[in-house]
């Protein structure tokens, strides 16, 4: 191997610190340091070649790489030789990483994500991060990486003082979210209920309704029992989380009649967002629980709802008012009847804004409209809205999954590895889960946008929102 360092092949010289995976420390660090020496950086094969010839030799193989060659360390690609290292001595260097302000975002990221594979060095890692929760920052997102991984284990003075600055500070949502999560700080969680407020029925509303229905149902009931806009804007968080304590939160407030008709009206709303939320609708109107202007409300919500076999219920439960759906005349003739886009927008806003974004507006779901006036002419769009099984854009493939706790999931699939799959369900919400607790998975020949939506609307508001849709030319 000593002879081979020089090798002008990449791939020699790859070969050769693979092999001293298993040679003799003493021997094998300077070797492998001399190898090290001529990785180029944005060599990816090189990188994970050198860090398989040191893995059960770090400490020897990077104490060698200091003392011999510690100045390219400064360079990128010495740079990557200590983002890839797993020995103790290679975190003061981290440290300093993190913390120089040359450093780039991503980078940091890496380099936090890197001290997850440094086993048996806690008490180093904590020195590190407290050092850098402390210290001078360049990037809010040092303190919030370093809080995030100390978790409790912060003490002293200035680390305190340092998580409140931090928490003052933070203007990431997601970020704060997890951050009062692990740290227990159940002062923050007023915030964080501000936080789903205002974002609603989106991942970052859910992710913090997920946040709270864990440690602070009472404060939730608070809130819904409060003002009435915020406790809308909760309910919304609450439907898109769907979780079996935001359902039961739902529930109350759908069954208190001395709740403001328009916080049950959001209650109702956000019940049909999730698919156990829309069989406890469906359960809340067999037992007459809704009124005359809350069933109007759920039967315009499950004219929208993906859940076929729910919607086909709802029929039954939640009648559409008089005037909506009926016997529609052939496309032809749809296609042929005046409409007014101005009048379709509003249809669209009502409507369509829930699962498709236009112009930067509305939900991130299913495919945006954009350009669609182009796409498709105006019988294609009414057969889109009438039919849409019978085209499926690609990419919006619906999956379902089975769990094996016995729980049944249906979304697009917008990850797939081999540790997690990530699905979107309506709403916009991501949630992962586990390879290792899916028991079965299918694609469905079904498309996530509901059959029947006509069923809503008027055969003129049909008509009027693909007037609309037809103007939608801009990219």
């Amino acid at each position: 191997v000593e002879r081979l360092i020089a090798d002008p092949s990449a791939h020699v010289r790859r070969e050769c610190a693979i092999a001293l995976r298993f040679a003799d420390a003493a021997r094998a660090a300077p070797v492998w340091a001399r190898l090290a020496q001529r990785h180029e950086a944005g060599d990816r094969w090189s990188l994970e070649a050198l860090g398989i010839g040191a893995a059960l030799n770090e400490d020897a193989c990077f104490a060698a790489l200091t003392e011999f060659v510690a100045g390219y360390l400064i360079a990128p690609n010495g740079r990557e030789l200590i983002w890839r290292s797993r020995a103790a001595a290679a975190l003061p260097y981290k440290g300093s990483l993190i913390a120089d302000p040359g450093t780039t975002t991503p980078e940091r990221l890496r380099l936090f994500r890197s001290l997850d594979f440094h086993r048996g060095q806690d008490e180093a890692k904590r020195a590190m991060l407290l050092t850098l929760l402390v210290g001078e920052q360049s990037d809010p997102i040092i303190a919030q990486e370093a809080a995030k991984r100390l978790g409790g284990q912060i003490d002293g003075v200035a680390a305190q003082s340092a998580i409140e600055a931090m928490l003052d500070a933070s203007q990431d949502d997601q970020a704060f979210i997890q951050l009062v999560a692990q740290l227990g700080r159940t002062d923050r969680h007023p915030r964080v209920v501000d936080i789903a407020i205002a974002h609603g029925g989106d991942s970052i509303g859910a992710s913090a309704v997920r946040s709270l229905v864990r440690t602070d149902v009472a404060l939730l009931r608070a809130t819904l029992g409060g003002e009435t806009g915020r406790a809308q804007g909760l309910a919304g968080a609450l439907g898109a989380s769907g979780d079996g304590q935001s359902i039961a939160l739902l529930q109350e407030t759908v069954r208190d009649l001395d709740r403001p008709v328009e916080v049950r009206a959001a209650a109702v709303r956000a019940l049909a967002l999730s698919q156990e939320g829309a069989r406890a609708l469906l359960a809340l109107g067999r037992e007459g629980a809704l009124g005359a202007d809350l069933k109007a409300v759920a039967s315009r919500a499950f004219t929208a709802i993906p859940w076929r076999e729910l919607r086909n219920q709802a029929g039954d439960v939640f009648p559409a008012p008089a005037g909506m759906g009926g016997q529609l005349p052939p496309i032809s003739e749809l296609v042929a009847q005046a409409g007014d886009g101005t009048r379709g927008k509003i249809v669209h806003d009502g409507l369509c804004i829930a699962c498709h974004v236009v112009g930067g507006q509305g939900m991130d779901f299913g495919p945006a409209l954009n350009g669609i006036g182009l796409k498709l002419g105006k019988d294609a769009l009414c057969e889109a809205i009438l039919f849409p099984d019978a085209g499926i854009a690609h990419g919006f493939t619906t999956t379902e999954l089975t769990l094996k706790d016995g729980a049944i999931v249906v979304g697009i699939v917008v990850s797939d590895t081999a540790a997690n799959v990530s699905l979107k369900t309506a709403g916009g919400i991501v949630t992962p889960y586990a390879q290792a607790d899916v028991a079965q998975r299918r694609e469905l020949a079904t498309s996530q946008m509901p059959t029947g939506l006509q069923a809503g609307m008027s055969r003129q508001d049909l008509v009027d929102l693909v007037e609309y849709l037809a103007t939608l030319r801009a990219p």
